[in-house]
């Protein structure tokens, strides 16, 4: 009886470990929005950095040299939201197509947004939040992946960067960078 149950228990540790590295990156707790609309990212940091603490975050916006070229200015008027634990740096802002906000033209915005001076243990996990407005989608297109490549440094020199974006649809990543879904409105 013994030697059967080995193969089953043995099946159900690798499944647990595929299934844990396939999510154990960053990620958006939300991943679908209408297009057009302003709406709050909470990014989820679920773990350190090779067993140590994360002690910063950038978040690089998909706007001005990152942006996707069937878009346009991908996401604009971003604003991060405060968090006691953690020191906020928004990137020099950076030349864009220029869009309207409240009556106002606005042609730069911030390129990433750094979260930094905090620590984050292995065992913990963090939201980080911030507001954008994002884009319409072209015409004909119902939906569309807007990709947020992701830095996380860690104490003791180690890393993780989520910044791969796929070339082609269900192409397998190591590092994927976070995404959101952009849904057309009609």
């Amino acid at each position: 009886m013994l030697l059967k149950t080995i193969p089953i228990i043995a099946s159900s540790l690798l499944i647990t470990v595929i299934s844990s590295n396939a999510v154990a990156h960053s990620s958006f707790v939300e991943k679908e929005f209408v297009e057009g609309k302003t709406v709050e990212l909470t990014l989820r940091v679920p773990h350190g950095c090779d067993g140590n603490p994360t002690k910063e975050i950038m978040v690089v916006m998909p706007n001005g040299p990152y942006k996707d070229p069937g878009l346009g200015e991908a996401v604009m008027g971003i604003k991060p939201k405060m968090n006691g634990n953690w020191n906020i740096v928004k990137s020099e802002k950076g030349e864009i197509i220029p869009f309207e906000s409240h009556g106002t033209i606005y042609n730069e915005d911030v390129r990433s947004i750094t979260w930094k001076g905090g620590r984050l243990p292995n065992d913990f996990y963090e939201h980080f939040q911030f507001r954008v407005k994002l884009p319409y989608l072209p015409e004909g297109v119902e939906n569309k992946k807007l990709y947020f490549p992701v830095y996380q440094q860690c104490t003791h020199h180690t890393k993780n960067e989520w910044i791969e974006i796929p070339t082609y649809e269900g192409e397998r990543l190591s590092r994927p960078a976070p995404y959101i879904n952009i849904l057309n409105g009609e």
